[in-house]
């Protein structure tokens, strides 16, 4: 668990789309402090308590000084008569109000040390690294402005890391008033001024040397800043205007919200035979939404028309991709784009593949486990012809129970059923599959079925169907391959020459017995 500090003003909404963001991408598993300064708009009042994200505040503590309960600013402010009188116009003296109330939680909230973030920004990276226990401060350093007679810069608070054991060992504060142009008569020239963090800053640079002062970050692509201040009141339609535009950043996802809504992705092409029953598997385990990209060529019928029924319904949603070769990397892409913050899981699988286990679960309690996860690699269990010739209308697990052949040649172990499909969990951001079993990112934290830690690549991983696995159909009977796989291709589009259907053969017999009988129905006889 680490400290995060906002010193919250008047926009509750900011407020809570920032620790939304935090914990969307920022990393660990945050505590978040908030000193609340705000006039009427308090972050834990009644305004907040009729918002949607209330329960998602646990691990939230506010320090309340809504009416000056810890510093009385009013009295502090009254004890420099000659203050500069432009920042109570211009922001009713918030950075001073800002730098006091950071020395408080140094001096009193947060002793090990925090990450101090402004109000009105939204975190976008992951932000473990500005932890740093050997330095006293981290974070982005303006430079001096022109002018500026004291030639320093400031720790700019958007967000940065403070080592309060180190500051209080050095002697550094936050908030010094005898160095604030705002406070102090004689400094009203803005050429000379001592901002947030700048006093901060100067002092790092005077009391410690070069190599142990802290760490410069750009902290631009950390985050999205509002920019106009989260203690303005008179722009709420602008502030919700711009949290719009960034939602990705702050939304809450499916498991954000508590909520285990999982779905599957497919492309099909000429599967009008099996689809109903896959569908309705898929419905059984408790699936909410079944995506599936239909990429049918002329003289076929569109799975639109065999779904019309489940698309009315609302379970299925059909993307059309009409005669199109090589996409189904893209569909992968497109969909987890367009649904990923929709539900807590995107399952990508093909229609002869069946997710299954031994239990009565519902697929939600079955993906609870994998909390810390954002892959779930699950290996195939390769089913074989269960020596029939030809389709019959009996579902695919009352037909074909046994898996691969153990013979001599063809072992159980064989290869494919070391092969992986993957649920990949929602809220993950810009996601690319560069392979049709997984996505590929080498930053994901993949896991297989036991819940144990693997790297995200290859797509081959040595089997373990004890807890889940997914039976997979893929040839089904002689009859069936030759009708279906070779009358469709794969997604090369080569032509049906004899070199082609050679190889299709060689397929099959790499899962089922060979027979004379199985022979002579793949060559059309």
């Amino acid at each position: 668990m680490r400290d995060v500090a906002i010193v919250h003003f008047n926009t509750p909404e900011l407020t809570e789309a920032c620790i939304m963001s935090l914990r969307k991408h920022g990393g660990s598993d945050y505590h978040v402090t908030i000193f609340d300064n705000s006039a009427d708009t308090d972050f834990r009042g009644s305004h907040y308590e009729a918002r949607p994200f209330k329960k998602k505040m646990k691990g939230v503590t506010v320090i309340d000084n809504t009416q000056g309960q810890l510093i009385d600013f009013a009295k502090e402010l009254a004890k420099f008569p000659d203050r500069e009188p432009e920042s109570a116009a211009s922001n009713d003296w918030g950075s001073v109000k800002h730098m006091m109330s950071v020395q408080w939680l140094m001096d009193n909230a947060l002793p090990d040390g925090f990450l101090l973030l402004d109000s009105d920004i939204l975190i976008k990276r992951n932000v473990d690294f500005m932890f740093m226990a050997d330095k006293v401060a981290v974070g982005h350093v303006q430079e001096p402005q022109p002018g500026n007679r004291f030639g320093i810069g400031r720790l700019m608070p958007l967000l940065c890391w403070i080592n309060v054991p180190m500051c209080r060992e050095i002697g550094l504060r936050y908030y010094d008033p005898e160095r604030c142009w705002m406070l102090r008569k004689g400094m009203g020239d803005k050429r000379n001024w001592y901002d947030t963090g700048a006093s901060f800053m100067e002092d790092i640079r005077r009391k410690l040397p070069r190599g142990e002062r802290g760490l410069r970050v750009d902290i631009r692509p950390l985050m999205e800043h509002y920019k106009c201040g989260s203690w303005q009141r008179g722009d709420l339609n602008q502030q919700k205007a711009w949290l719009e535009k960034h939602k990705d950043l702050w939304e809450p996802t499916p498991q954000m919200r508590g909520e285990k809504k999982i779905a599957v992705c497919a492309m099909g092409r000429n599967e009008n035979r099996y689809a109903v029953e896959w569908v309705e598997h898929y419905k059984k385990l408790g699936v909410a939404k079944i995506f599936v990209y239909d990429n049918w060529f002329d003289g076929e019928t569109p799975l639109a028309e065999t779904l019309k029924d489940y698309v009315n319904s609302g379970l299925v949603e059909i993307t059309d991709i009409h005669n199109r070769m090589d996409i189904q990397m893209a569909a992968y892409t497109h969909c987890y784009k367009n649904h990923g913050n929709e539900y807590a899981w995107i399952g990508f699988l093909d229609f002869d593949e069946y997710l299954r286990w031994d239990s009565k679960k519902k697929i939600g309690t079955m993906f609870a486990q994998y909390k810390d996860a954002d892959c779930v690699l699950i290996n195939w269990r390769l089913m074989s012809d269960n020596g029939l010739l030809r389709y019959d209308d009996r579902k695919l697990a009352e037909r074909f129970t046994e898996p691969m052949p153990l013979d001599q040649k063809v072992k159980y172990d064989f290869p494919e059923n070391d092969h992986v499909k993957c649920f990949v969990r929602g809220g993950l951001g810009e996601l690319k599959f560069k392979h049709l079993h997984y996505p590929g990112d080498p930053q994901m934290a993949c896991v297989n079925a036991s819940g144990e830690r693997v790297q995200p690549s290859p797509f081959v991983h040595p089997y373990d169907h004890s807890v889940m696995r997914i039976d997979h159909y893929w040839t089904k009977t002689a009859e069936e391959w030759r009708n279906v796989k070779l009358s469709r291709g794969f997604s090369t589009g080569r032509d049906y020459d004899k070199w082609f259907m050679r190889e299709q053969e060689n397929f099959f017999f790499r899962v089922n017995k060979r027979t004379k009988k199985k022979e002579a129905i793949l060559r059309g006889e």
